[in-house]
């Protein structure tokens, strides 16, 4: 996991209070897998179903980045997370609805003190809305 953050080194304490609050939030079977452009953060709803997506860590870099914002940190890891509704607060930098009565919704964490208890309910809130989006497939 270290080589995602080559280069980034002053991210990784950000990203270890961010694994945690994320992981929290996924209760047990949560689990999280680096990949190329992010990380990304699973649940593992009961029943045995595949594990779910439901939230992702990915640096600025590469022409990608979060939109510019008045109070947007210079430096920023940035968290996405999907709910069944927008989420209108200034801290979201970008939402979208790419399917119907999915909303994607990115914002970036400058400090750990940004994984305060109003996106931690978020994140609870990710989660669940995962695992109730599998059971409505079935």
């Amino acid at each position: 996991m270290d080589w995602y953050f080559t280069g980034s080194e002053w991210a990784l304490p950000l990203f270890e209070a961010a694994r945690q609050a994320i992981l929290e939030a996924a209760g047990p079977g949560g689990s999280m897998t680096v990949q190329k452009t992010q990380i990304a953060f699973r649940i593992g709803p009961p029943g045995g179903c595949r594990p779910l997506q439901f939230a992702f860590l990915w640096l600025p870099r590469d022409g990608r980045r979060l939109p510019r914002a008045e109070g947007r940190p210079q430096r920023y890891l940035a968290l996405t997370f999907g709910l069944g509704r927008r989420e209108e607060n200034p801290r979201i930098a970008a939402a979208s609805e790419p399917y119907p009565g999915r909303f994607t919704h990115h914002m970036p964490l400058g400090a750990p003190s940004d994984l305060d208890e109003t996106v931690r309910s978020w994140l609870r809130e990710a989660a669940v809305f995962a695992v109730e989006k599998q059971r409505r497939r079935k």
